[in-house]
Order: structure tokens, then C-alpha cells, then sequence
């Protein structure tokens, strides 16, 4: 069957914009993060990753291939390393239509998996929340999607809906797990959009529902519904442009199986914690060949409902986070990307600090 996969914002409310030239991006990023978990030790924690993009224009559309590769380390009483190539993803999207967009994605897996208990107990530590790390896995299984959307403008007001789903593909996560099937995913968006002159006012929604993890065909876990709220502030300049954005992320509760009942034992309270987010990002081109940007980020998440002494319980985080850079393009078809982020905040119930920076620089070829 066609499946089709979704994480969609408001398009804005207008047509698609013509495909970028083929290009290739090449670069890498190092993230790392230091926090003490007790009076004594320092943990750092260090991801350094090699993307690799290309961008490929079609007929009415784009085709974009993305892999790489990682490297994770952690230094804390032991240093423990984990290496190996990420997921290669396409994605296609093509107007179907002045109002109409296709976009066709599929995660095919390139990626290490079946991770032994070492490298698995340093790759979790990848999907906290609270440590903000750019890439949170080396790889799943096959996974394909797309999605759907529609948008008009009428005047000064625009608004898109969405539509769509992702097949997650099984895979064996760890050593000794075999037969691991994450749930699928379906989701539906929409969005409206006001302009004013330079000024866009934009208001989003996204819905996900997802559907049982199963191990072996046996039900073992549902993840809780999401339900996104975004509202934009906007202003494209000549030279300068603003983008200011506040979301709201809501989890709803997780269902788990326990065994031996084999029934579905629902959370009393949201078992993920609520995350808000703000975030304000300005550019400013003085002449063509040169633009400069910088960004600030805040992040604010609640604790969730497992007890402090379950490992899967995650505090109160605040999270502050800012940054600049420079992208310089090198005559008509070579462009260099140099950017740096700084972030501070606390962690656990806002007991611990935490500290880390993100160095990140980029090549891009056009032909």
C-alpha cells in the first residue's frame, strides 16, 4: 500500500516555491555537553557527526539524500565509544498542483543497530530531552512515508492542511532483542497565516497519533499522542530577516503492557512532562556575498510521571541556548557555513548544571 509520513507546519498558505539547483553539502558538527550528576564526577558527553546531503532538482519537484556518520563518547569514572554510519533518508516532494504538495520520504537502514549493552546504555542517552543532542540515534529499520498538503492564499490571509503517515520498519535494537516493531505514526496539520507588508503572523497546529510497539507480534508498548502548537512572527527584509517562534509540545499519557496481565495500564498523570519552547533567529546580509546570523533559544520542560527513583524518570529542565555565525558564498557555485552555540541551564529538578557548546561548519557546491 501507499504509505505516507508526516512531520508538517503551515506551508504559509502558498504555492510551492520552485526546486534549489543540484547541490551537494559536506561538512560536520561537534556537540558536547558537561554536567556534574553528583559532587564529585564530571560527565561529558561528545557527538561529532559528518553529514552528507544532496539535493537533486525534477520536474516539478526535488529529490534530497541525506546520510553520514557519528561518533559518540562519554567520559565520566570510564570512557565508553560508540561509532559507526547513521540512516541514509531520501525525500521527494513535488507540486502536484499551485495548491497541492507531495512529499515522499523513506529512511532506509544504513545505520549500526543491534547495539551490544555498552553501546546501548551510551546511545539512550542520545533521546533525553533535556540534553538537546542534534541526531538521537545511529539507526532503526526500513521506514517509508509521505504526505499531503494543500494550501491557498486568498488577500493577505493563507492556510494549509496536512495529512499523513509513516511505516516504522522492524529491526533488533539491542543484543539479544529480537523482532522489535515501533508503532506507526499518523498525523494531521494545519495551519493559517496573516501578512503585512514585510510582517507574517502565522498560527500552526500538528496532531500525531501513534500506534503499538511490538515485540515478536506481541503488544509491549503505545506512545502517547502529541498534539503541537506553534505561533510565528516573521519579517523578510531586503537585507534582514527575523523569525520569532514560541511552540507548545503536549504528550499525552504512554500506554505499557505488564506482564504476565497482558492488558494496557494507563499513566495517572502525562508520563512525558510538558515542553515549551521559544526561540528568535535574526540574519543580516550587509552585501550579497556575506550574511550573518544569530539565534537565541530557550527551552522549559516539566517532570514526568515515573518516580525519582525509576530510570525513566526525566525533572524539571530550563535550557538556555545562544549562538552565531557567518555564510560566505565563495564565487557563484561554493558557499561556506561557520556556526557556534553555546547553551546553559539545569537539569534533574533543576539540581544539576549543565553546560555545552556546538561547533559546526559546512561546504555547499552548486552545479
Amino acid at each position: 500500500m501507499i504509505l505516507l509520513c508526516i512531520l508538517i507546519f503551515a506551508l504559509s498558505g502558498t504555492p510551492a516555491r520552485a526546486a534549489d539547483p543540484f547541490r551537494t553539502d559536506l561538512g560536520g558538527f561537534v556537540h558536547q555537553i558537561e554536567f556534574r550528576p553528583d559532587s564529585v564526577r564530571v560527565t561529558r558527553i561528545r557527538q561529532w557527526v559528518s553529514p552528507v546531503q544532496i539535493h537533486i532538482p525534477l520536474a516539478g519537484g526535488q529529490l534530497d539524500l541525506h546520510s553520514g556518520a557519528m561518533y559518540l563518547e562519554q567520559t565520566d569514572t570510564l570512557k565508553s565509544e560508540a561509532w559507526g554510519a547513521l540512516n541514509t533518508r531520501l525525500r521527494g516532494t513535488w507540486s502536484l498542483s499551485r495548491r497541492a504538495l507531495l512529499t515522499l520520504h523513506a529512511a532506509f537502514p544504513t545505520g549500526k543497530r543491534s547495539l551490544d549493552a555498552e553501546d546501548a546504555n551510551l546511545v539512550r542517552t542520545l533521546a533525553r530531552n533535556d540534553l538537546n543532542f542534534p541526531v538521537k540515534t545511529f539507526g532503526e529499520g526500513l521506514d517509508i512515508g509521505g504526505a499531503l498538503s494543500l494550501a491557498n492564499q486568498v488577500g493577505h490571509t493563507g492556510w494549509s492542511l496536512g495529512v499523513g503517515y509513516l511505516r516504522k520498519g522492524a529491526y533488533d535494537p539491542v543484543d539479544g532483542v529480537t523482532g522489535y516493531k515501533p508503532g506507526d505514526a499518523f498525523s494531521v496539520s494545519a495551519g493559517i497565516d496573516r501578512t503585512y507588508k514585510h510582517w507574517v503572523y502565522r498560527l500552526s497546529a500538528l496532531g500525531t497519533f501513534y500506534f503499538t510497539d511490538r515485540q515478536n507480534s506481541q503488544v509491549v508498548f503505545r506512545q502517547g499522542k502529541q498534539i503541537l502548537f506553534q505561533m510565528g512572527l516573521l519579517y523578510e527584509g531586503q537585507r534582514l530577516q527575523l523569525n520569532f517562534q514560541v511552540t507548545e509540545l503536549l504528550r499525552l499519557k504512554n500506554q505499557e503492557l505488564i506482564p504476565p496481565e497482558g492488558l494496557f495500564l494507563f499513566e495517572t498523570r502525562d508520563s512525558n512532562g510538558n515542553d515549551l519552547r521559544g526561540s528568535l533567529e535574526i540574519s543580516w546580509t550587509p552585501y550579497l556575498p556575506l550574511t550573518l546570523f544569530g539565534s537565541g533559544h530557550f527551552k522549559y520542560l516539566t517532570a514526568n510521571a515515573h518516580p525519582s527513583t525509576s530510570p525513566l524518570y526525566q525533572g524539571d529542565a530550563h535550557l538556555w541556548q545562544t549562538g552565531g555565525g557567518i555564510k560566505i558564498h565563495l564565487g557563484p557555485r561554493y558557499r561556506l557555513l561557520l556556526k557556534t552555540t553555546r547553551m546553559k541551564g539545569k537539569i534533574l529538578d533543576d539540581t544539576i548544571d549543565l553546560s555545552a557548546f556546538q561547533f559546526q561548519g559546512g561546504l555547499s557546491r552548486q552545479f
